[in-house]
């Protein structure tokens, strides 16, 4: 297998990813675009903003194991001067089916900032450079397997920095975002 090194630049960091060059006939499949896509912010701006993603799973084939789920988007962080060279962000399952254009920080949720199951998300690690911007590859296998087999129902997902993290999502763009899905563990970037 031959693998490409990529530094790839949005945001304000950059992350190098080592990925495989994957044929088109690879069996890898995206769907594309998400449902639902919304930006939630707490009241008085305390709290970085939140991304919430809804994705249409039936491109996605049930009866192929899924080896490996990518969520893409490209967006842009303002860090602390004071900041750790790298910020934690969670991807986290929404319990609580949403609306594009009736959602914010309080509704529909029983908890503000959105219900969400802390116990099956995923963390992701991503390197800071406050000069670049970067697109976020970030791990979801495990939500996407879990909506998959039906153990977690599928209301999307939350995207938001880490509590541990002094940094904020100053912008996203919506348009970028995508869900990637790999059905071999020899293709996995």
């Amino acid at each position: 297998m031959r693998i490409s090194r990529h530094t790839i630049a949005l945001g304000v960091f950059c992350l190098a990813v080592s990925s495989p060059i994957i044929p088109a006939s690879a069996g890898q499949i995206s769907a594309t675009p998400p449902q639902r896509i919304a930006v939630i912010q707490s009241p008085d701006r305390s709290e970085s903003p939140r991304l919430l993603v809804a994705f249409d799973l039936q491109a996605i084939e049930t009866e192929r194991h899924i080896d490996f789920a990518q969520l893409l988007f490209q967006g842009h962080l303002r860090i602390d001067q004071d900041a750790p060279t790298v910020i934690r962000l969670e991807v986290l399952p929404v319990l609580t089916d949403w609306q594009q254009d009736a959602v914010n920080w309080d509704t529909p949720w029983e908890r503000p900032g959105g219900d969400v199951d802390t116990c099956a998300g995923t963390t992701n690690w991503v390197s800071v450079n406050p000069a670049d911007t970067t697109i976020m590859w970030l791990d979801i296998t495990r939500i996407v397997t879990n909506w998959k087999g039906g153990s977690t129902p599928n209301h999307g997902i939350l995207v938001r920095i880490s509590d541990v993290t002094p940094a904020m999502i100053e912008d996203i763009d919506l348009s970028s975002i995508e869900l990637k899905v790999w059905h071999h563990a020899i293709l996995r970037p």
